[in-house]
């Protein structure tokens, strides 16, 4: 898959919402996260979520994570999360990894694409 493909599937918009949006939709779609929370109760959760992704790409950007650093951030993420919402979701480390690397992903070829155009 082509970098272009990559975000024709995952960001056709290319805006940090859909790659958010995008990134947490693939975390959740194998695993149960959510404990009988109402359909319209799960904003509150996403956008705490989406706030935290977008907090540790800042960091990451800034840190230049190695392994350690980005498997510590993902287990820290797990953490954060159900200590935010431990009535209401069940959030597991595959939620943390899947959603991270993907949102990562994302805004990394997003840049890589965008830097190659405004090079043209």
């Amino acid at each position: 898959m082509t970098k272009a493909e990559f975000l024709n599937s995952y960001n056709s918009t290319r805006t940090t919402e859909e790659a958010l949006s995008k990134s947490i939709s693939a975390a959740v779609q194998h695993n149960t996260l959510y404990n009988d929370v109402k359909l319209g109760d799960r904003k509150p959760i996403r956008d705490f979520w989406s706030s935290s992704l977008l907090l540790l790409l800042d960091r990451f950007n800034q840190e230049k994570w190695n392994e350690y650093q980005y498997e510590n951030e993902i287990i820290e993420l797990k953490k954060l999360m159900n200590h935010e919402f431990r009535e209401l979701i069940n959030f597991r480390i595959s939620h943390s990894q899947k959603s991270l690397s993907v949102f990562l992903n994302i805004c990394g070829v997003l840049v890589l694409i965008l830097f190659h155009l405004n090079a043209l």
